[in-house]
């Protein structure tokens, strides 16, 4: 079978909870055009069974043999395709239905768990939870593919407070700020058996490359953000397994990115974002992409975070017809986003500057592919 992923759009069927079907009536949809990801291929007029929640057969016309009392859908006109993967998804419950409701039937979760020094729940245990309910068919949602453990941040970005009372009580480790406590870190994720580590930003050098060693060693993915302390390509080679939002090549391949690294800073004003735009060096930057190719180092472009950056002064972005669908306080807080990235600059240079990186960003991502970059 050339279709090795279940076939969304028209079928989700194996992504609901299955209810008991009497008969197991098979399902056969006539005339579609099936979208061949393996082949990159759109192919008309074909026959694709359903038994259960498997995939039976896909044909032409004539050579598929139908199940006697099958359902006929006619889907002429209509297309299958594989079931969407979102490998960068910040999952709440609400927002299950609807990425089935949108053909995502498999995610990366990337915030699984909750860092103890902003939260005492064992966040990790309820979302493998939902992992558990969605695969029995008790809850409607999309696998979890892959659950991280909580996001990694220099000490310096920790709340002087946490839910336990001062940050300092929690383990030194979780700092990551040497050598050896980025390796204990490394370990500690190992036993709470998560999928992947996920890095967000400013590590000190010395711990960052240990974590991402011992984790390597211990068969455990690291994902997450550009490292203002070592550069893409030498975190790439140490074994990071995925950069998580287009930014990563904006930062690291213009003259002035050693300069703006040693900064430190969180994120880049409009000078900034104007000198990565305009200096960009592609010449450098294929470097990057070489390496990432090599090292098998997968990048997650993000864009739409860049997106909402871009057009939050936009009137139609902000009043998407769609938000009728997002829970009230979700939206609110979107919003509280997108005032924020306006405020950081109003002025017509300053909205510029947010429109060209996120355009630059699109352009880049496209070099990246053609260069051989496995894009998430």
């Amino acid at each position: 079978m050339r279709l090795p992923w279940l076939i969304s759009a028209l079928l989700i069927a194996s992504a609901l909870p299955q209810s008991p079907v009497p008969s197991r009536r098979a399902l056969v949809f006539s005339g579609a055009t099936v979208i061949d990801v393996n082949a990159g291929i759109a192919e008309t007029g074909m026959t694709v069974v359903v038994v259960g929640n498997r995939i039976a057969a896909v044909g032409r016309a004539g050579q598929v043999r139908l199940p006697v009392d099958a359902q006929i859908v006619d889907a002429t006109g209509k297309y299958l395709v594989p079931g969407l993967l979102d490998m960068h998804v910040h999952l709440g419950p609400w927002e299950m239905p609807l990425l089935i409701a949108n053909g995502v039937t498999g995610i990366r979760e990337m915030g699984s768990d909750c860092h103890p020094a902003w939260s005492a729940a064992d966040c990790l245990d309820e979302v493998r939870t939902w992992q558990r309910q969605v695969e029995s068919g008790q809850l409607i949602g999309p696998r979890l593919l892959a659950l991280s453990g909580w996001p990694v941040v220099a000490r310096s970005k920790w709340p002087a407070k946490g839910p336990r009372g001062l940050a300092e009580t929690l383990p030194e480790f979780f700092a990551a700020a040497s050598a050896q406590q980025g390796r204990q870190l490394a370990r500690y994720f190992a036993e709470r058996s998560v999928d992947f580590i996920k890095i967000t930003g400013h590590l000190p050098r010395d711990g960052f490359l240990a974590l991402v060693d011992e984790a390597r060693k211990l068969g455990l993915p690291v994902a997450g953000h550009e490292q203002l302390s070592t550069s893409a390509i030498e975190a790439s080679a140490a074994g990071m397994s995925s950069f998580e939002h287009s930014r990563v090549f904006l930062f690291g391949c213009f003259p002035g990115a050693a300069e703006f690294a040693r900064l430190g800073l969180n994120e880049p004003d409009t000078k900034w974002r104007r000198r990565m735009v305009d200096e960009f060096d592609s010449t450098a930057c294929q470097q990057v992409f070489s390496a990432f190719a090599r090292n098998a180092t997968r990048y997650v472009p993000t864009h739409l975070t860049r997106r909402m950056d871009a057009f939050a002064d936009d009137a139609a972005f902000r009043n998407d017809w769609r938000s009728k669908y997002i829970p009230k306080a979700r939206w609110k807080a979107w919003n509280q986003d997108a005032d924020g990235m306006i405020k950081v600059d109003p002025s017509p240079e300053g909205r510029k500057a947010m429109m060209d990186f996120y355009r630059k960003g699109l352009e880049i991502t496209r070099s990246a592919h053609k260069a051989g970059v496995k894009v998430m």
